[in-house]
Protein backbone atom coordinates (compact mmCIF):
# COMPACT_ATOMS: atom_id res chain seq x y z
CA UNK A 1 0.00 0.00 0.00
CA UNK A 2 1.41 3.39 -1.01
CA UNK A 3 1.71 6.32 1.34
CA UNK A 4 0.03 9.60 0.48
CA UNK A 5 3.45 11.04 -0.35
CA UNK A 6 4.20 8.18 -2.76
CA UNK A 7 0.84 8.70 -4.47
CA UNK A 8 1.46 12.44 -4.77
CA UNK A 9 4.95 11.85 -6.18
CA UNK A 10 3.36 10.04 -9.12
CA UNK A 11 2.06 13.43 -10.28
CA UNK A 12 4.73 15.29 -12.34
CA UNK A 13 3.48 18.72 -11.24
CA UNK A 14 3.64 17.72 -7.57
CA UNK A 15 7.16 16.31 -8.07
CA UNK A 16 8.23 19.61 -9.60
CA UNK A 17 6.78 21.65 -6.72
CA UNK A 18 8.27 19.22 -4.19
CA UNK A 19 11.71 19.61 -5.77
CA UNK A 20 11.42 23.41 -5.87
CA UNK A 21 10.38 23.69 -2.24
CA UNK A 22 13.08 21.20 -1.27
CA UNK A 23 15.72 23.37 -2.92
CA UNK A 24 14.42 26.49 -1.15
CA UNK A 25 14.61 24.63 2.16
CA UNK A 26 18.09 23.29 1.36
CA UNK A 27 19.32 26.82 0.64
CA UNK A 28 17.93 28.24 3.89
CA UNK A 29 19.32 25.30 5.89
CA UNK A 30 22.71 25.71 4.22
CA UNK A 31 22.88 29.38 5.23
CA UNK A 32 21.71 28.55 8.77
CA UNK A 33 24.44 25.90 9.05
CA UNK A 34 27.08 28.32 7.78
CA UNK A 35 25.88 30.92 10.29
CA UNK A 36 26.12 28.42 13.14
CA UNK A 37 29.59 27.29 12.06
CA UNK A 38 30.78 30.90 11.85
CA UNK A 39 29.06 31.91 15.11
CA UNK A 40 27.13 34.61 13.26
CA UNK A 41 23.60 35.66 14.17
CA UNK A 42 21.05 37.32 11.88
CA UNK A 43 21.94 40.82 13.05
CA UNK A 44 25.64 40.29 12.31
CA UNK A 45 24.89 38.73 8.93
CA UNK A 46 22.65 41.69 8.10
CA UNK A 47 25.46 44.07 9.08
CA UNK A 48 27.92 42.19 6.83
CA UNK A 49 25.46 42.39 3.94
CA UNK A 50 24.49 46.01 4.53
CA UNK A 51 20.83 45.10 4.94
CA UNK A 52 18.29 44.73 7.74
CA UNK A 53 17.86 41.82 10.12
CA UNK A 54 14.25 41.61 8.88
CA UNK A 55 15.50 41.02 5.32
CA UNK A 56 17.79 38.20 6.50
CA UNK A 57 14.85 36.69 8.41
CA UNK A 58 12.70 36.84 5.26
CA UNK A 59 15.38 35.13 3.19
CA UNK A 60 15.96 32.35 5.70
CA UNK A 61 12.25 31.84 6.32
CA UNK A 62 11.42 31.32 2.67
CA UNK A 63 9.10 34.33 2.68
CA UNK A 64 10.88 35.79 -0.31
CA UNK A 65 12.51 34.28 -3.37
CA UNK A 66 16.24 33.87 -2.76
CA UNK A 67 18.09 34.28 -6.04
CA UNK A 68 21.27 32.38 -6.81
CA UNK A 69 23.11 35.70 -6.55
CA UNK A 70 21.67 36.30 -3.09
CA UNK A 71 22.61 32.79 -1.98
CA UNK A 72 26.17 33.37 -3.22
CA UNK A 73 26.30 36.71 -1.40
CA UNK A 74 25.05 35.16 1.85
CA UNK A 75 27.59 32.35 1.62
CA UNK A 76 30.45 34.72 0.80
CA UNK A 77 29.54 36.91 3.80
CA UNK A 78 29.90 33.74 5.89
CA UNK A 79 33.27 32.80 4.41
CA UNK A 80 32.04 30.14 1.99
CA UNK A 81 31.09 29.68 -1.63
CA UNK A 82 28.23 27.60 -3.00
CA UNK A 83 28.58 24.94 -5.68
CA UNK A 84 25.41 23.64 -7.30
CA UNK A 85 24.81 20.08 -8.42
CA UNK A 86 22.03 18.57 -10.52
CA UNK A 87 20.79 15.01 -10.74
CA UNK A 88 18.48 13.17 -13.07
CA UNK A 89 14.85 13.67 -12.13
CA UNK A 90 14.28 9.93 -12.48
CA UNK A 91 17.10 9.08 -10.04
CA UNK A 92 15.95 11.66 -7.50
CA UNK A 93 12.32 10.50 -7.78
CA UNK A 94 13.35 6.88 -7.17
CA UNK A 95 15.40 7.85 -4.10
CA UNK A 96 12.61 10.04 -2.71
CA UNK A 97 10.04 7.31 -3.25
CA UNK A 98 12.24 4.95 -1.25
CA UNK A 99 12.65 7.59 1.48
CA UNK A 100 16.39 7.98 0.93
CA UNK A 101 16.28 11.76 0.51
CA UNK A 102 18.77 13.71 -1.55
CA UNK A 103 20.74 15.81 0.90
CA UNK A 104 23.41 16.87 -1.61
CA UNK A 105 21.87 19.48 -3.84
CA UNK A 106 23.82 22.39 -2.39
CA UNK A 107 27.38 22.15 -1.20
CA UNK A 108 29.89 24.61 0.18
CA UNK A 109 33.62 24.74 0.02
Amino acid sequence: MKTQHERLMENPEYRKLFAMEGLVTDAAELVARLMAEAGVNKAELARRLGTSRARVTQLLGGETNMTVRTLAELAFALGAEVKLDARSVLAVTAKTARGAGDGGRLQTR
